[in-house]
C-alpha cells in the first residue's frame, strides 16, 4: 500500500461513493432520466456523464485502496479515461428514451466539405 493514511483513503473515499449514491438517486429515476418532459439528448447526456463518473469512482476507489500501480497500469488508466467517456455515449444508446440528436425531428448532419 502507498504511503497514505487510513484517514486519508476515508477521506477520499467519502465523495466518491456519495457520489456515485447521489447519481443513482437523484438522477436515475423519474424526475432525471426517466422524465418524459426532458428532451432525449438532455437524457442521453446524463447517463453518459454519470456513468463516466461511475466508473472514475471505481477506478479511484481502486486507486485509494488498492496496491501500487506500475508504469503499464498508469498507462493503461490513462488511455481508459476517454475510452470510458466515450464508451458512455454507445451505453446511453442503450437507455430507453435517450437519444444522441439535440433535436430528433432534425438530426445532426455535419458536412465534411
Amino acid at each position: 500500500m502507498s504511503d497514505l493514511s487510513q484517514a486519508g483513503r476515508i477521506v477520499l473515499t467519502v465523495p466518491l461513493v456519495l457520489g456515485v449514491i447521489a447519481f443513482a438517486a437523484f438522477q436515475w429515476n423519474t424526475t432525471h432520466v426517466f422524465n418524459p418532459k426532458w428532451h432525449p439528448h438532455a437524457r442521453f447526456h446524463a447517463v453518459q456523464l454519470g456513468l463516466f463518473f461511475i466508473v472514475l469512482s471505481g477506478i479511484g476507489l481502486w486507486l485509494i485502496w488498492g496496491s501500487d500501480i506500475s508504469v503499464p497500469t498508469a498507462a493503461w488508466l490513462a488511455a481508459a479515461v476517454p475510452l470510458v467517456f466515450w464508451g458512455g455515449e454507445f451505453a446511453a444508446l442503450l437507455v430507453p428514451g435517450t437519444d444522441p440528436s439535440p433535436d430528433p425531428a432534425n438530426p445532426n448532419t455535419f458536412p465534411l466539405f
